[in-house]
């Protein structure tokens, strides 16, 4: 299930970044996403368990790449952003 809701959260990532359209980022998704893969990943680390550390490790990553391509859309960091170039680089888009 974890692996599905990363998935679904880096669905638009290339759309977004040609577009650079905030309403393709679902925020409320994006920080449920977020607050789940934190309380597990403090949960794997507390009982020392590698694979829900690894998998909700991927889901945090997902959150955080769409809460970044959010903020990037509002205007709130520059195209010239190593976070937002690394993402147009990897998912062949251009903004």
């Amino acid at each position: 299930m974890s692996l599905l809701t990363t998935i679904t959260c880096l669905d638009n990532v290339s759309m977004t970044l040609k577009a650079r359209d905030a309403n393709k980022i679902n925020l409320i998704m994006t920080f449920a996403n977020i607050l789940n893969a934190t309380v597990w990943l403090l949960y794997g680390l507390d009982i020392e368990d590698f694979y829900i550390i690894i998998t909700t490790t991927a889901a945090l990553m997902a959150g955080v790449t769409n809460l970044f391509l959010y903020m990037w859309t509002m205007g709130q960091m520059q195209n010239s952003h190593w976070f937002i170039l690394f993402l147009q680089r990897n998912f062949n888009a251009k903004g």
